[in-house]
């Protein structure tokens, strides 16, 4: 799809795709209704398969594989064949063609809205693209390459186009329009790297993909919460095939060099926490860290806690030793002329530490065939650019080879079609949706500008052309500059669009010293207006507080004054009820006290009197029943009334009662003061 025609022809044909297929079509089905428009327009009575092929590239942008076109031509039963040849037999009724190409037409206009809404918004808030040669043109071939997932797109046109996409967000049919394409080039990849064409793909052999350090970085979320749900969705969208399948075919790994990434990370983290190293504030993950960690040993638990959730996902460290033996040499990517060709471009530490990943993929495949998706066994996913860059040099993958290296997109894409989940009106996958697309662009464009801006700071500290406190203060605003894709939005994809260039982040980091000194100056004009008002209203609040003093010592003496006349009569109240309740407990208990002594002596006089012998029998009688009237007499009275009477400390606990008791009825007035506040607030 090199030209921009093919391009635009491929996106209007990927909208028809989605739509026919959202009409339970099968893929084969669309695909033959694609081919039967194409004879029906060129009046076509004879045929070779490779024609066809040629065809449906040109009219729809499509490079389909040859088994694929073969598999829908022969669904059209119009159609005589005669090995790679194929004669009409029956001429096409143009009718029968209307339907797609009406929607073909649609996609068209749809497609041409959104190129005016994108020339629009670039004569509004980018003029300055205008002064380019072709700009017109040149942006609508990187528009084109954006939608359709080609990664050659450049800097400043990926960063305009992102922020068109995000600028869109809440208009459905731009939106929708999008969507539609790109949930079309889900279908059209899954028809590459594949055998078995009665479905788009298989998993019935073993895959083991390794992960990166990004990529593990973003599963623990440290690269923010829009990462962590696209790798969340390819997790799910994986185990669900392992749940699904009788041997779960899928494995995770990760290289014994990925892990020493981790631990010189995190090291590099401890550096950071202890005041040591500066934070580069284009790395998220490493910003996430250190602002998650005040120690070096906080930042050791979070070490523990990576490799912690790791083990949990079931991601494991790669248990292969040796990969240099004799045998693996064959199959070996590290001496090639990638190398050579990239060394201009990129630390060549870096190249070999990328390359060296790649070549345990390629060792690990061995002689399998790498065309075929579900046999390749193993492949590396990653979110470096350098890594896509060599597993796609020419060098090291062969033309129709699945590569060595792939990122989530690819793989989620495949893991649904894989779960037949088709496209259906419940795609409501973040890796689906053309906004989250266009927000990892745009952040990425921004940091990656950030970390250059960044390391051009370093250098110049190091050549001693910029002091300590100037690299300090540009770095405090490159950190407010780098941003996560989740917080790029309508209101400022714009201001982010102006800072990819180190030109403009100077520009940026200048505004925003102008800002801070003016923010300086004007405090200082306030402290100053502060200074002065603190002055004056010392004075008066001097005199408000001794107004105040006076005026609450006036108030609290008539308070105290109330106070004692309530309290003495409130004493008196008191004195004469208790008087009068001790009063009537006291003779009770002595009137009890008498006549039980009474009784007693009279019983015991009685038991002594010889001259009449019935007083005796009386007595006796009754001295006999007594042991067995007593339980049923209740003696506390009795008991309380001889305490009362012959104890005082009983009698004075009884009046600490009775004044209890009182109280409860009849709390005691509190004596009630004015503050100085009191009175302050009262003048104010």
């Amino acid at each position: 799809m090199d030209r921009i025609s093919d391009k635009k022809k491929c996106m209007a044909s990927l909208a028809v795709f989605r739509v026919l297929y959202n009409g339970k079509k099968d893929i084969y089905t669309i695909i033959s209704e694609f081919i039967k428009l194409i004879i029906a327009n060129k009046n076509i009575v004879h045929f070779e398969l490779q024609q066809m092929i040629g065809w449906i590239c040109t009219e729809y942008g499509f490079k389909l594989p040859e088994a694929v076109v073969k598999r829908a031509t022969n669904r059209l039963n119009f159609l005589d064949k005669n090995r790679t040849q194929y004669t009409v037999t029956t001429q096409l009724n143009s009718n029968e063609c209307q339907d797609i190409q009406n929607k073909l037409f649609e996609a068209q206009s749809e497609n041409s809205h959104l190129i005016d809404s994108l020339l629009y918004y670039v004569k509004t808030k980018h003029a300055n693209l205008l002064e380019k040669t072709n700009y017109e043109e040149e942006l609508k071939k990187a528009f084109y390459s954006f939608v359709i997932d080609e990664k050659a797109v450049s800097p400043e046109y990926g960063a305009v186009i992102s922020g068109f996409i995000v600028s869109i967000n809440n208009d459905n049919r731009l939106t929708n329009q999008l969507n539609k394409i790109r949930q079309g080039m889900i279908i059209y990849v899954g028809l590459t790297y594949n055998t078995d064409y009665h479905v788009i793909d298989q998993m019935d052999m073993p895959l083991y993909i390794y992960f990166d350090t990004e990529i593990l970085f973003s599963m623990a979320g440290y690269n923010g919460t829009l990462y962590q749900t696209l790798f969340d969705e390819f997790f799910d969208l994986a185990l669900q095939i392992n749940k699904r399948s009788h041997k779960a075919p899928i494995h995770f790994r990760y290289f014994t060099e990925t892990k020493t990434e981790f631990d010189n990370y995190f090291s590099a983290a401890e550096d950071i926490v202890n005041h040591k190293q500066q934070l580069d504030p284009s790395k998220q993950a490493m910003t996430y860290i250190v602002s998650s960690c005040k120690s070096a040993f906080q930042v050791q638990e979070m070490l523990v806690d990576f490799y912690e959730k790791l083990k949990s996902c079931n991601i494991l460290l790669d248990a292969q030793e040796s990969y240099y033996d004799k045998e693996n040499m064959q199959f070996s990517i590290e001496h090639n002329t990638a190398l050579e060709e990239l060394n201009n471009e990129y630390n060549e530490d870096d190249l070999l530490k990328k390359l060296r990943l790649l070549n345990y993929i390629s060792i690990k495949r061995g002689s399998k065939s790498q065309k075929i998706f579900h046999n390749i066994g193993h492949i590396l996913v990653s979110a470096n650019k350098l890594t896509f860059k060599l597993s796609h040099h020419k060098s090291i993958r062969q033309a129709g080879c699945v590569p060595l290296a792939t990122d989530l997109d690819f793989l989620t894409n495949r893991f649904w079609l894989l779960l037949n989940k088709g496209l259906s009106n419940e795609m409501n996958l973040h890796s689906f949706d053309i906004i989250t697309k266009a927000q990892i662009a745009l952040s990425t464009l921004v940091n990656d500008a950030v970390g250059v801006y960044y390391d051009e700071l370093t250098k110049e500290m190091t050549a001693g052309e910029i002091n300590t406190e100037e690299l300090k203060r540009k770095i405090a605003a490159l950190r407010q500059l780098a941003i996560k894709p989740e917080d790029i939005n309508q209101s400022n994809e714009d201001t982010y669009i102006n800072v990819i260039d180190i030109d403009e982040i100077d520009r940026y980091i200048a505004e925003k010293q102008q800002e801070v000194e003016r923010q300086l100056k004007d405090t200082e004009q306030l402290k100053g207006k502060i200074t002065e008002l603190e002055s004056l209203n010392s004075q008066h609040e001097q005199k408000i507080q001794l107004m105040a003093y006076k005026l609450a010592e006036e108030r609290n003496q008539v308070l105290k004054e109330t106070y004692e006349q309530k309290k003495r009569k409130y004493d008196i109240r008191e004195s004469n009820w208790i008087a009068s309740e001790y009063k009537k407990e006291k003779h009770k208990c002595f009137t009890i006290v008498f006549l039980y002594s009474l009784v007693v002596v009279v019983l015991i006089s009685c038991s002594f009197y010889d001259k009449a012998k019935w007083i005796g029998r009386i007595s006796a009688t009754v001295m006999i029943i007594i042991p067995f009237i007593r339980p049923l007499i209740d003696h506390t009275y009795i008991r309380k009334a001889y305490i009362f009477c012959f104890k005082e400390t009983a009698r004075e606990q009884y009046k600490a009662k009775l004044k209890k008791k009182y109280r409860d009825m009849e709390p005691c007035p509190i004596l009630e003061e004015v503050t100085i506040d009191d009175i302050i607030k009262e003048l104010n």
